[in-house]
């Protein structure tokens, strides 16, 4: 359970880092 929340955190961020990526370019 600890895994795969910390999977679904991870994915979170990436996908924020992402579009933060997508808004400054």
């Amino acid at each position: 359970p600890i895994k795969g929340g910390l999977w679904l955190t991870d994915i979170a961020h990436h996908h924020l880092a992402i579009a933060i990526l997508f808004l400054i370019a």
